[in-house]
């Protein structure tokens, strides 16, 4: 997602780029999101955390997410808390990937 902005101006001066990080529930269409700067293993590691602790998750609740394979999904270094499992989407599926 590309934001622009103008103070004052017909035309936008400057732009940021926001990256949207969601989670929706199938079964109700609810929804959650959060918009970071970047998209790293950092960045998935702080929203995968924020996630659980608002579900929940932890000893006696499961909370499976379905993640494609991007690299800062699947690094080593992504740290999959106490209550969730991780079910990634097959290579080469993008008949699975959700489409705006």
């Amino acid at each position: 997602m590309k934001i622009c902005c103008s103070v004052g101006k017909a035309q936008p001066t400057s732009c940021a780029r926001a990256y949207v990080y969601a989670f929706v529930r199938p079964g109700t269409g609810e929804s959650e999101y959060w918009l970071l700067p970047s998209v790293s293993t950092e960045a998935f590691n702080l929203v995968l955390f924020s996630f659980v602790r608002m579900r929940g998750a932890g000893e006696g609740k499961l909370v499976l997410l379905v993640p494609d394979r991007a690299g800062w999904h699947t690094s080593k270094q992504v740290g999959v808390p106490e209550g969730v499992g991780l079910c990634f989407l097959p290579p080469y599926s993008p008949e699975l990937l959700a489409h705006a």
